[in-house]
């Protein structure tokens, strides 16, 4: 049996490296690979009253999510080519349980980042997530939006 505290440092850095894959992937990478790091039955959407994400609807489930990062995709709003990037940072992680985790980070995200990166929005991630048998999966994901005008 591992030792309860090593597991839960171990724990600790799959869900830090989890957050900051997806925002890597969010950006440049394959969709199969985005897909695989949530619940079949996990939801994405805003913190509520945030706008965070343009008014886009809350989504439920895997295919819905995937739906939104090709129409964000197509949208030129996001993904390769684009010329934009997520930065992750200041992120806290707490356990509900031994398969459950919570945490929330902070995110930035700008554009022309080839040129002249410009800083476009500011926010916050709210996650739930899961162990899965794959290892730590988002089973919710709410953006929350920071207003600076």
């Amino acid at each position: 049996m591992p030792d309860p505290l090593l597991q839960q440092v171990a724990d600790e850095l799959e869900i830090r490296n989890l957050i900051s894959r997806v925002a890597y992937v969010t950006d440049s990478g394959d969709l199969s690979e985005y897909q695989a790091y949530y619940t079949d039955d996990a939801t994405w959407g805003e913190v509520p009253g945030s706008n965070a994400s343009g008014g886009q609807p809350t989504t439920i489930g895997l295919a819905d999510i995937v739906a939104g990062v090709k129409q964000r995709r197509s949208a030129g709003i996001q993904g390769p080519g684009t010329h934009t990037q997520h930065v992750v940072n200041t992120v806290a992680v707490s356990f509900v349980d031994a398969d459950n985790a919570e945490a929330r980070a902070s995110w930035q995200y700008y554009g022309s980042v080839t040129t002249k990166p410009q800083l476009l929005r500011v926010g916050t991630y709210n996650l739930r997530l899961r162990r899965t048998p794959d290892g730590w999966r988002f089973h919710e994901r709410l953006v929350g939006n920071v207003d600076h005008s």
